[in-house]
């Protein structure tokens, strides 16, 4: 399993910052960002930080959580 995989098979109770950013993405940019991941995942966690800050107003907890690898569907 790749990490795509792995994150879009776990369930956590709140969405990870991926999905939420996915979930919001028309079908042709899921797939662009599928490819972007496939290719470049170490670079996820700076993209998915950058987005939710700006568009989903994600908390600074949350995204502290998710870069201490505290984010069960990514890690």
């Amino acid at each position: 399993m790749g990490l795509r995989d792995d994150v879009l098979a776990a369930k956590p109770s709140t969405p990870c910052l991926y999905q939420r950013i996915r979930s919001q993405l028309s079908p042709d940019d899921r797939a662009e960002l599928d490819v972007l991941i496939t290719d470049h995942g170490v670079a996820l966690h700076a993209i998915a930080t950058g987005l939710a800050k700006q568009s989903l107003k994600v908390s600074d907890d949350t995204l502290r959580k998710h870069r201490n690898g505290e984010c069960p569907a990514c890690h």
